[in-house]
């Protein structure tokens, strides 16, 4: 494969049209019917043939195996003019006769020596009959690849296979290592106490407690101090996303005592945008009193198909990230001063990467990095380093990276001189579509609390942060009165 690989790109180009799909495998060929087995004689083979059972009435053993209706015959639906019928026979004939499942060696094994797998209850080894099943279900997928369409989303038309992506059917990530994410020479940003939010009473009046959820919390009202910090060197950063998050005692322990009365909890996230530099006043003007509760404006993008490693040129980026700039929807009273129709697209600076740990045995829960966008890459040049989520210019000079140490304080940071050339060479402007929460649980119960949320726009100008966060209501939920 790799000899071919290079005849393909020997004259300095890449030729999609021989190294992109469809393939030239052989389609899936009508197989002898597997009768169900007996659990006494064969139990091993018995279990995958439970668990591969899809939702289809006379095939296969019982009802529907999980894996059989929700994993294997759920990918194959995506597919125009697929028997899954025939596919599910296919898979036994591959795991008997093509891969030589032995009973003799596994079947005991599988069937008596643990429980079945239960990720739920952190049980994480899966019987050796599922990885034949995982092998029988992505060559199947590959051969359907290759001779079927996909149904659109909606599921009134076609489109071709692209790539992996198109199913949400990657797994595990190999350029993800959970041992680099962080860096013994990463930035060490300044962070301010903030001690002064939580009330004291735990056994405060109705009264009371909405007023306090009225009342603007320091780091609310100073909230613009925390999009623009410095390191340990007095460098300049800048959040691109941010979240502060801040707990008191009983609300951190709540879920270990089953006690959570007077449990209190502060945040605020941030999500820095670009907009063209003609259309910035009529933004600002608009949004600076919205309510951004409810709307997709505050929606960071979020990807869970991509590698981490993969650039932003890459095939599956643009499948995943069509376009760079987004149209503003919110709810019709959320205050927005101009009809939406007439506000120009914006552009997110970043996104959220997301790899679910539930069938990668490489990571022991669920990861997230904080990326930059395509415009931001592409703009300053950058590359990933060995380190996850940190970014380099063409000098090797750190310029973005994920910022997991600064204690309550957490997200994506962009050196300020870098968003300077950007914005500048691009002719945008920066501006922060904000949310708060604060929050008090009145009883034990969980669903009893007093609540107030906040929104507010901030702007970034000539290394300037302003804005102001608003209160948008006091909420009590199922209160006693």
């Amino acid at each position: 494969p790799s000899g071919k690989f290079l005849n393909f790109t020997l004259d300095g180009h890449l030729h999609n049209r021989k190294i992109n799909p469809p393939y030239k495998s052989e389609e899936i060929p009508n197989v002898e019917e597997i009768p169900n087995v007996d659990y006494r004689s064969e139990p091993g083979f018995h279990e995958i043939q439970m668990s591969l059972t899809p939702d289809i009435r006379e095939v296969g053993i019982g009802l529907y195996g999980d894996f059989g209706r929700y994993i294997f015959q759920s990918s194959i639906n995506e597919f125009i003019g697929v028997d899954v019928k025939k596919c599910y026979y296919y898979a036994l004939d591959l795991i008997k006769n093509s891969y030589c499942y032995e009973e003799n060696h596994l079947g005991y094994y599988d069937c008596h020596l643990r429980q079945p797998l239960d990720v739920g209850a952190g049980n994480r080894i899966e019987r050796i009959g599922k990885k034949y099943e995982w092998i029988a279900y992505f060559n199947i997928l590959a051969k359907l690849s290759d001779y079927h369409p996909l149904k659109t989303y909606d599921h009134s038309g076609e489109m071709p296979y692209t790539g992996p992506w198109d199913l949400s059917i990657r797994d595990f990530d190999p350029s993800l290592n959970v041992y680099f994410l962080k860096a013994d020479t990463d930035p060490v940003i300044k962070t301010a106490e903030n001690n002064s939010w939580a009330l004291d009473d735990e056994n405060a009046s109705i009264e009371t407690l909405t007023k306090w959820a009225e009342d603007v919390a320091p780091c609310i009202k100073d909230h613009e101090a925390a999009l623009k910090v410095t390191d340990c060197n007095n460098n300049s950063w800048v959040y691109l996303s941010q979240k502060e998050d801040y707990e008191n005692s009983i609300y951190r322990d709540q879920y270990k005592t089953g006690y959570s009365k007077g449990s209190q909890r502060l945040w605020i996230q941030s999500f820095a945008c670009a907009i063209k530099k003609r259309d910035s006043k009529k933004f600002k003007a608009a949004l600076s009193n919205a309510n951004f509760w409810g709307s997709w404006f505050t929606m960071c993008p979020e990807a869970y198909s991509l590698f981490n490693m993969e650039y932003a040129w890459s095939q599956g980026y643009s499948y995943v990230y069509p376009s760079q700039w987004y149209d503003v929807e919110a709810e019709r009273d959320a205050g927005i001063s101009y009809e939406f129709d007439s506000l120009e697209k914006y552009a997110p600076l970043s996104y959220l990467s997301q790899w679910e740990g539930q069938y990668d045995g490489s990571i022991n829960e669920s990861i997230s990095i904080w990326m930059p966008s395509k415009l931001l890459i592409d703009s300053l040049s950058l590359s990933q380093g060995q380190v996850n989520g940190h970014f380099y210019d063409k000098n090797g000079r750190l310029t973005i990276f994920d910022d997991e140490s600064s204690g309550n304080v957490k997200g994506l940071l962009i050196r300020e001189d870098a968003l300077n050339a950007f914005l500048n060479s691009c002719d945008y402007d920066l501006i922060w579509v904000c949310q708060a929460n604060k929050l008090f649980k009145v009883n034990a119960g969980r669903t009893e609390y007093v609540q107030s949320e906040w929104s507010g726009l901030y702007s970034y100008n000539n290394g300037n942060v302003n804005g102001k966060l608003n209160c948008m209501g006091v909420y009590p939920r199922d209160i006693n009165k």
